[in-house]
């Protein structure tokens, strides 16, 4: 009879180890079933930011101004279907040829990105932030336009 009981025990912890396994699986789907909903909602916002962002600026040509190294940096900026299609170098006069020639790479920089927010070219510092500057002048312009 003790051996039956013992068998019975047994049985009955098996089934109970059974049973609290599969209640850790089910809670562990469950929480994977939630943050893949949670995941899924936050990269929907997300691409909503971005395509609200993508709508700041206002269809046209702005001219925009900051300082250069050498002194002032004009450039004229298209927004075309609200995204920067060129951004031309209007005026640098007293720029040093050479750091500003170099200092045009972030105007690539700045039509891959859609914004004025790029790293500066090393070496060029000062010339470079004259460009994001006077674009970024131009940019608010744009803002300004679009919420009119």
């Amino acid at each position: 009879m003790q051996v039956f009981a013992v068998k019975i025990i047994n049985i009955m912890l098996a089934v109970s180890l059974v049973c609290t396994y599969n209640a850790v699986v089910n809670d562990r789907k469950e929480q994977e079933t939630a943050a893949r909903q949670k995941l899924a909602e936050q990269q929907a916002q997300a691409a909503e930011d971005n395509a609200t962002s993508a709508s700041l600026y206002a269809d046209g040509t702005y001219t925009g101004e900051a300082q250069g190294y050498g002194g002032p940096v004009k450039m004229e900026v298209t927004i075309e279907n609200e995204q920067i299609t060129d951004c031309t170098v209007l005026s640098a006069e007293k720029e040093d040829t050479a750091y500003f020639d170099a200092a045009q790479g972030v105007i690539d920089e700045v039509l891959d990105e859609q914004t004025a927010e790029v790293d500066t070219v090393s070496g060029a510092t000062f010339s470079s932030r004259g460009i994001l500057g006077a674009v970024e002048d131009a940019l608010e312009q744009a803002k300004a336009v679009q919420h009119e």
